[in-house]
């Protein structure tokens, strides 16, 4: 089995995401910084799929997101296992979907909070359970065909806070749980920096984020290796 991580960090000086995966993975893997236009030819090697977040909005239409969006389709199509994150999360569904089902978000939720599970899952446990995990996002998942999907998580900013294809290891996971509470800390120091140099009027935003109750997000490692351990077959 081998991973392969969609890297659509814009700036590695602010977004880390390849640290925060590479502590996750027991199998080998192999990253593209496709929001670089960075892709690989041929993905028939791969059994598991990370599409990272971004510090991009997913309703601007970039040129290289095309490509990205061709390529996360097919991986789905081939049955491999895939898991998108916050922009990742964002990408699989408008893949799949089309731009109808997301948008920006009314209410934005920057810092940690906990991810109600509302339905029981491979990777997320039993419905009731409350996870802790990070959150940095503007736009969001809005709507999603009940037919196909499942949804797993809310919370009381976000309704599609993760998703499921129903019958496929295919999942959709809004918050950053990937992310602990140092490096997280740190991240907010980073687009703190970056917003008071630009003069972004998000860096009221950024700074309550990182002043808000930080929560370990200690379930994640279960998550991962439940994920690692779907198996796969490599296509020819």
């Amino acid at each position: 089995m081998r991973a392969l991580i969609l890297d659509n960090a814009i700036d590695h000086d602010v977004y880390k995401p390849i640290g925060h995966w590479k502590k996750f993975l027991k199998m080998p893997f192999d990253s593209f910084h496709a929001s670089a236009g960075e892709l690989p030819g041929d993905i028939s090697q791969y059994t598991h799929i990370i599409i990272t977040g971004s510090e991009d909005s997913i309703t601007e239409e970039r040129g290289w997101i095309g490509a990205e969006e061709l390529l996360v389709k097919k991986a789905v199509e081939d049955g491999k296992a895939v898991l998108g994150s916050c922009y990742g999360h964002q990408l699989l569904a408008k893949s799949l979907f089309g731009k109808k089902v997301v948008g920006k978000s009314e209410t934005p939720e920057l810092g940690w909070d906990y991810l109600e599970v509302i339905r029981n899952d491979q990777l997320f446990g039993d419905a009731g359970n409350l996870l802790p995990a990070l959150l940095i996002h503007f736009d969001e998942v809005k709507d999603l065909p009940e037919d196909y999907v499942d949804v797993i998580s809310t919370t009381k900013g976000c309704r599609i806070q993760a998703f499921k294809l129903k019958g496929l290891p295919v999942w959709g996971v809004q918050s950053h749980p990937e992310i602990d509470v140092k490096e997280g800390q740190a991240t907010f120091e980073r687009m703190i920096a970056k917003a008071e140099k630009e003069n972004s009027p998000r860096l009221n935003l950024f700074l309550k984020a990182r002043d808000s109750v930080p929560k370990e997000a200690g379930w994640f490692d279960g998550f991962m290796k439940k994920f690692q351990e779907i198996s796969v077959s490599i296509s020819s």
